[in-house]
């Protein structure tokens, strides 16, 4: 069997600029170990699989990272206090996270070199493409051990409903983060909104002195805003 008998036309694929954001949901909602970048031309770019949402240096999980900057009340609010390496990250595409070093298939691949490719665990799906690079389909592994397994049924293992620990430890740091910066963001428009009411009065407060008994003031300010001050009170 060939590449082109297994492969599926209809496999989800992605462009450059997709958020990865929106990649993490994809992942989330599917089964897919990977999905093709593919530009307006249909020509394979890249591919974008599971690993290549953790940073190659620290194995932080991008996606989670993002997340957290998302659901952060100070994030949505108050993007300019981010610091600027930050802000990239929440701009984070298809096209900054994407492995180029794709190992492609043509039709006439053989499903056995296939295979033999995806049991290294380098690469979970493979594109398959014509001569100009532009996409036809592509087969990740499960397409490959649901063809060797043939008509064999496989077991029925019964589900336990089981709760980690770990889950509901990484919820509460969740919502206390986003409780913290929540309350970051009120304090400060707090903050923001007695000093425009002080000032206000401060400035209400002057304004009366300078129509009783403008000289105070008026000694202490340049000539010309003196001038422009009783202009404007007298008129």
């Amino acid at each position: 069997m060939t590449a082109k008998e297994l492969m599926n036309p209809q496999f989800l694929t992605i462009r450059p600029e997709t958020p990865v954001v929106a990649i993490m949901q994809m992942f989330r909602e599917s089964a897919l170990g990977g999905f093709p970048v593919l530009n307006e031309n249909q020509v394979v770019m890249g591919l974008v699989g599971r690993d290549d949402l953790f940073t190659k240096d620290l194995g932080i999980h991008i996606p989670t990272y993002l997340q957290l900057l998302e659901e952060a009340k100070f994030a949505k609010d108050s993007k300019k206090e981010l610091p600027y390496a930050a802000q990239k990250v929440l701009q984070a595409h298809a096209s900054d996270v994407m492995d180029q070093a794709v190992f492609y298939a043509k039709e006439d691949t053989s499903i056995e070199v296939i295979a033999a490719f995806l049991s290294n665990d380098k690469q979970a799906v493979v594109p398959v493409v014509d001569e100009d690079n532009k996409f036809l389909g592509a087969i990740d592994q499960s397409s490959v051990l649901k063809f060797y397994a043939g008509e064999v049924e496989a077991p029925v293992v019964e589900s336990i409903e089981h709760v980690r620990p770990v889950d509901s430890e990484l919820q509460f740091v969740q919502r206390d983060m986003s409780s913290r910066f929540s309350y970051i963001a009120q304090t400060r428009a707090h903050l923001w909104l007695s000093t425009t009411i002080i000032l206000f009065v401060i400035g209400f407060g002057l304004g009366i002195i300078f129509i009783v008994d403008p000289q105070p003031i008026a000694q202490s300010v340049d000539a010309n805003i003196r001038q422009l001050l009783e202009i404007i009170f007298n008129s």
